[in-house]
Formats: structure tokens, C-alpha cells, sequence
């Protein structure tokens, strides 16, 4: 009873917090480079703009956190690859690969997330342009779509690429399903569809069906409820000792919205998509809720003219939910990282899938192996 109270209040403040509206905060600067397409850059700009910076703030963006592009580090570029990152997270979980990636000669652009990425006040982060249950659909939708949109513009003749990890992949599948024909390749890592945890994911259901109920969010007590920390805490704050860049701490009525949004992603696939895709998994993942994925991993396209579109693999329970982040669970050795990053390699240069083994470690998924010898194409 508890615990559905405390839901209830949650989805109750919901209805009175809103996105603040960009035009009366100042933009950030871009940083760094920018795309190498006139009409892209032009997009990035306006991407830019539309990010809400308090005007008190010395520095309103986490260093690590600003959004980033990486050129081409060859006279030629290969295509143009746009990474998605977690929630909670920022740019910096994708550095290492971005790096790889303009070494081979890939255009690689990193967007910060809405509502992510600010930087600390009086020792907490700063989450009120997180998105929440009101206008979830409204932000992080817009930022897809606005994402596309930046992928439109660079020249039709050369590829573009989407990968997305968490949030991040949600996101990917998001842009996959509003623009079908855009993308060549795809890669979704770990997609937070829904949550793994039960009671979590009993609760965000409650809260959410009764946003709208004016008696449930009209009460002081609902709305205190709803506005409860929900962060990562202690062992994110240890982490961002060691380096790690984004926020630890959010508010229910965040996570709710993220949930929700991932939720929106999945039901959003009821069409086979064309663009090759892979997935990977992380068995028994704490985080997300693994049979979700493959149900929309069903929903693609797994053939096309006699030859596979889709794959899918998993990676033992000793990997972690974010996988692809040096910085995400520190002290844990990253046994499969550079093997992975190579295999994404593979897959975004030369089309083959992950490799997979004999050995299944979630409902009819294999194992991504470690080795370069069975590559399917």
C-alpha cells in the first residue's frame, strides 16, 4: 500500500511540473568541430539552441557532457554515424568508439540526451529539465525526430548509421520507426523498453494510468511522494570520483518517463523495419527487461532477399548494463570491451553480424562469442 501510494503522488506532481520553454534561457556553445555537411551543420546549431541553459550558471553543461562531433580522420569519409547514449549518462560513454570510428574514417556525431548532462548546484544535479510524465512523448520524441532530421541533411549518397545503448537504444528504435528509409545499419544495445525490476515496473503502471486523475494530483502529500529521489546514489557518486561524467540523481517522476518512453519506442515498431540491425543483450540484465527486446526484435524484418537483416547475441551476466564504458562501474574489469568494439567494428565497416556461439543464455539467444572465426555477413 505504501508503495502504491508513494506511485500515485509521483504521477500527481507530474501534472503541475513543465519544460521550461528554451526561448528564455541562453543557448550553449557549439564545441568543437561541427558537421561536415553544410545543411547538417545547420541543424546541429539549431539543436544547440534549443538546449536550456540557466542564465546564473557559470557553466551550465558538464565538460564531458556537451554534445560532440568527430570528423573523419581520413581524407575520405566513409559515412556518418549518429550514437545515442544511456540515461543518465552523456556523450562521454562513447568516446572510445567515436574515437575508432573517425580512425575509420566514419563521421561520428553525439547528441546530449534532454534534461542530462548539467552540471551540479549545491552538490546535487540539476534535473528540472528532465523530462517527465507530462511531456515525455513532447521532449524526447522531438529530440529524435530533430535527430533525423539532422541525418537528412548530410548527402543522400553516403551511409548513415544509428546505435544506441539503454535510452539510447529506445531512442535508435524511435528513429528507426519514424524514418525507415534513413538508416543503412543499426546497432541496439541493452534498450530500455521497460524495466527488469517487477515492483518497479508495477508501480510506474499505477502512477502513470492515474496522471490524470485530478482528485490523485491535486494532494500535497501525492505530489511531495512523487517527487522522491530515485537516483543511482552512492555507487554513481563514486563513479563520478573516478571520472564518470552525466548525473546520479533524478526524481521518480523522471524514471516513470523514461519507462514510459521506452514503452512508446517499442510499440512504435508494428512494421518489419528494412535496416540491418543488431542486437545485443546482457543476460540477466538488472536494468531492462530482456523479454521486451526480443519482442521487438521479432517485429523486424529478419530477412530480405534470402539474406539476414536482423541478428541478435548475448553477453554473459559478468558484463554490465552499459557495456560499451570504461567509466560506468569502474572497479569492474571490462573483460569484453575491446573485443565488442571490434565487433561493432566489423558489423558498421564490413556488414558482418556479431558472431555467436552454441550456448544460450536467454530464451533461444546465443552467446556473442570472443573470437573473429564464424563472422556471418
Amino acid at each position: 500500500m505504501r508503495n502504491f501510494l508513494l506511485l500515485i503522488s509521483i504521477i500527481s506532481s507530474l501534472r503541475s511540473c513543465r519544460w521550461m520553454n528554451p526561448s528564455k534561457t541562453s543557448a550553449i556553445e557549439i564545441l568543437g568541430p561541427i558537421p561536415s555537411s553544410e545543411n547538417a551543420a545547420l541543424v546541429w546549431k539549431k539543436y544547440h539552441d534549443n538546449i536550456p541553459l540557466d542564465k546564473y550558471l557559470k557553466e551550465g553543461i558538464q565538460d564531458q557532457c556537451r554534445p560532440r562531433v568527430f570528423p573523419s580522420k581520413t581524407e575520405k569519409t566513409k559515412g556518418v554515424m549518429l550514437l545515442l547514449h544511456g540515461y543518465s549518462a552523456c556523450p562521454q560513454q562513447y568516446f572510445e568508439w567515436a574515437e575508432r570510428l573517425s580512425a575509420e574514417s566514419w563521421e561520428v556525431v553525439i547528441p546530449l540526451h534532454p534534461g542530462h548532462g548539467y552540471t551540479q548546484l549545491a552538490g546535487e544535479d540539476n534535473t528540472k529539465y528532465l523530462p517527465n510524465t507530462q511531456n515525455y512523448k513532447e521532449v524526447y520524441g522531438g529530440f529524435v525526430d530533430q535527430m533525423n532530421e539532422l541525418m537528412e541533411a548530410y548527402p543522400k549518397d553516403i551511409p548513415k548509421n544509428v546505435a544506441g545503448l539503454s535510452l539510447g537504444g529506445a531512442m535508435a528504435t524511435y528513429a528507426l520507426s519514424e524514418a525507415p528509409d534513413l538508416y543503412d545499419e543499426a546497432v541496439i544495445m541493452t534498450p530500455a523498453f521497460e524495466y527488469s525490476n517487477w515492483k518497479a515496473r508495477y508501480v510506474s503502471r499505477i502512477l502513470f494510468s492515474l496522471r490524470n486523475w485530478s482528485w490523485v494530483t491535486s494532494s500535497d502529500k501525492y505530489k511531495e511522494l512523487m517527487e522522491s529521489y530515485q537516483g543511482w546514489g552512492e555507487p554513481c557518486e563514486k563513479e563520478r570520483e573516478l571520472g564518470r561524467s552525466g548525473i546520479c540523481d533524478f526524481l521518480a517522476k523522471h524514471a516513470i518517463a523514461m519507462n514510459e518512453f521506452g514503452k512508446e519506442a517499442a510499440r512504435k515498431v508494428n512494421k518489419a523495419i528494412q535496416t540491418k540491425t543488431q542486437f545485443v543483450i546482457v543476460e540477466d540484465d538488472a536494468a531492462v527487461k530482456n523479454s521486451e527486446i526480443l519482442k521487438v526484435f521479432k517485429r523486424f524484418n529478419s530477412r530480405k532477399n534470402g539474406r539476414e537483416k536482423t541478428s541478435i547475441c548475448a553477453m554473459p551476466k559478468t558484463a554490465n548494463h552499459s557495456l560499451l564504458s570504461r567509466f560506468d562501474n569502474p572497479d569492474l574489469e571490462k573483460w569484453w570491451l575491446d573485443r565488442l568494439l571490434a565487433q561493432l567494428d566489423s558489423f558498421v565497416n564490413e556488414g558482418f553480424f556479431i558472431p555467436t556461439s552454441q550456448k544460450i543464455l536467454y530464451d533461444g539467444v546465443s552467446s556473442c562469442v570472443t573470437a573473429n572465426d564464424t563472422l556471418r555477413k
